[in-house]
């Protein structure tokens, strides 16, 4: 974060302050979805690892990635194609104006292509917590940190303030990635293939999802409707979409999900 500050410094008025908002923003997602199913797992995962319920954790980890994932890439989607309308109803008042949003803006939509990398570390990392292993994700977080600075120093020439976003996003999901190859290695699974495939269908649905979010959008922004008008049809839309597509596409966590939380 210090190293991200310093070179956004470098770039103008208004980066290091459109990072920060960005970041925020596009933290409220990932804090709901993946902070919140790190927290509920962990338990899980620390019984069944003293236990030494290996096949437990494998199910349990890989049930929960796939539920993360089925949230986290739509709301991603999610906060590039709305993302400017949302921030203008929240912050634009002031001397926060059109210029402002436009230029927080910039950075959330590559802070976003990293929501899913973010909520997923949650449960990654606290794999190897619940074996008493914080040194892993220790050496993983700083060889991540370290080539977040690197991609930062490449990509701020070409893209700006953005860049060190992107910086961010790539790293992360690359540290996830490591972090589930050593589980694979160490446990043999982590139903790696499974969650490939129903990250598939999570596209194929999100994808769907996407188109009906832009022709609403294109349509609200013709009849001239305000923010929270455009937000709230063209957002319904997609949730609808999204749940239609998913049934479709048999993406089976998020049915749980959605039968967890109605039955709560």
């Amino acid at each position: 974060l210090l190293a991200t500050t310093n070179l956004a410094s470098r770039l103008g008025g208004g980066s290091i302050s459109a990072l920060e908002w960005g970041w925020d923003a596009m933290q409220l997602p990932e804090t709901i979805i993946g902070t919140a199913f790190g927290l509920v797992a962990f338990p899980t995962f620390a019984g069944m690892a003293a236990s030494g319920n290996r096949d437990g954790l494998r199910r349990t980890l890989g049930e929960s990635l796939r539920t993360v994932l089925a949230l986290a890439v739509p709301a991603a989607a999610g906060l590039v194609l709305l993302g400017r309308p949302l921030l203008a109803l929240l912050y634009q008042r002031g001397e926060f104006d059109a210029a402002a949003t436009e230029g927080v803006y910039r950075a959330l939509r590559m802070y976003a292509l990293g929501l899913a990398g973010h909520s997923c570390l949650e449960l990654a990392a606290r794999a190897y917590f619940a074996e008493k292993d914080t040194v892993t994700p220790l050496l993983l977080a700083a060889g991540s940190a370290i080539l977040n600075i690197i991609l930062a120093i490449l990509l701020m020439a070409p893209l700006g303030y953005p860049g060190l976003a992107l910086a961010n996003s790539i790293a992360i999901t690359l540290e996830v990635l490591a972090l589930l190859f050593i589980l694979q290695n160490r446990w043999g699974d982590v139903e790696g293939r499974a969650t490939a495939a129903q990250l598939a269908r999570v596209l194929g649905a999100t994808t769907i999802m996407s188109l009906a979010i832009m022709g609403v959008s294109a349509m609200a922004a013709r009849f001239g409707m305000g923010n929270l008008l455009t937000l709230a049809i063209a957002g319904t839309a997609g949730i609808a979409v999204y749940a239609g597509a998913s049934m479709v596409l048999r993406i089976r966590e998020l049915g749980r999900f959605a039968a967890a939380v109605l039955g709560r």
